[in-house]
């Protein structure tokens, strides 16, 4: 075979042999423009198909945000809250849009992604904004439900807004309560500015220290000893809508990081910090830390103190030498918390595994 070869090659002409290498490098330029020409259409469709999931993903986050921002409105949010709600949205994970009104969590990630886009010397008034809203923001479908049942004699507030923009107040009683309307008495004389008829007002009511308001639509008012008004009943009560405020605390706390593992082996127990809260509001506490650092929504659990509960980190306010602030919203408190007791410490699985591996080795 090959003495057969060697004969053949003998045969070549120069030439022959020249036009035989020149067909071997044309046949190779040819392989290495295919190869390009695969690559170039892998990637077209490559990015065909990211183009395609992004347009869907953005139309899937345009369509929740139609049904949260419809859901809201006809809770009674007003329009600065909705249009605040929309910009959360719009810089919330595409897989975390659909719970944004039926998951604190799914909000509480969307909320501190907008702060954190915030200047940190508006990040305060934000807050606050973001916090009444998740306060509204009806979560649960038992908070779409009244709150008690109205029956005659209970006092409500009436707001509505005059013709010229003014806002005005009425103090009002419940006279009769029929399936679908209300019959209010107003106390004094009512303005002649208003309300009228088919005007969207708000009534609230005190339960429990916790203001409650919902929007109605007046039906007609009529004149007679007193001025009366019939307006649609109330289907839904809502928080009513407060400005978060903060005020000043000076306490020294002991800070639970439940999310994290004991450091060693020296103990079960779980790791603590010492935190000094700086300021504290009906929705959570700010804390200042200086040896360690919170990471985005870990709970953490103040033991002692005033403000003892369970915690998630929610934004991270101000760095500086001295330490890192943070805002630590509520997450709920124990029954012994809640009883003014000091709350049991927590046992952690490991503690129990470690604790049946000692009494078989013993």
């Amino acid at each position: 075979m090959f003495a057969q070869s060697l004969a053949i090659q003998q045969m070549l002409t120069p030439e022959e042999k020249l036009a035989a290498v020149r067909g071997s490098f044309t046949d190779s330029a040819g392989g290495v423009q295919q190869l390009y020409d695969g690559l170039l259409w892998f990637g077209i469709i490559a990015l065909g198909i990211a183009v395609s999931v992004s347009v869907y993903t953005r139309l899937r986050k345009l369509k929740w945000m139609r049904v949260h921002t419809n859901r809201l409105r006809r809770a009674g949010l007003m329009a600065d809250e909705i249009q605040l709600f929309r910009a959360l949205g719009s810089v919330s994970r595409a897989e975390l849009v659909p719970r944004l009104t039926r998951s604190r969590g799914a909000f509480d990630e969307g909320a501190a992604r907008w702060l954190r886009r915030t200047r940190p010397d508006e990040r305060r008034a934000v807050l606050s904004s973001v916090l009444s809203l998740r306060r509204r923001i009806p979560f649960e479908r038992e908070a779409l439900r009244p709150k008690r049942e109205l029956t005659k004699g209970v006092a409500l507030s009436l707001r509505f807004r005059a013709a010229n923009g003014e806002m005005h107040r009425l103090l009002t009683y419940v006279l009769s309560v029929r399936p679908q309307v209300l019959q209010l008495g107003v106390m004094g004389n009512g303005p002649d500015i208003g309300p009228f008829t088919g005007q969207v007002v708000s009534v609230s009511y005190l339960e429990e220290r916790n203001p409650f308001e919902a929007r109605v639509r007046v039906r007609g008012r009529c004149v007679g000893t007193r001025i009366q008004l019939l307006v649609d009943a109330p289907r839904s009560w809502l928080p009513s809508r407060v400005r978060m405020s903060f005020g000043s605390s000076h306490e020294t706390v002991q800070l639970e990081l439940l999310e994290r593992f004991p450091v060693g082996d020296e103990s079960d127990d779980t790791p603590t910090t010492k935190a000094h809260i700086l300021e504290r509001c009906p929705e959570g506490i700010v804390v200042k830390l200086s040896g360690e650092e919170l990471k985005s929504r870990e709970s953490v659990k103040v033991v002692d103190g005033e403000s003892r509960g369970v915690y998630r980190t929610f934004v991270e306010f101000s760095r500086s030498k001295d330490g890192a602030r943070y805002f630590l919203v509520g997450r709920g408190k124990s029954e012994e918390t809640a009883r003014g007791k000091a709350p049991r410490p927590s046992v952690q699985p490991w503690r129990k595994r470690r604790a049946v591996d000692t009494e078989r080795v013993g």
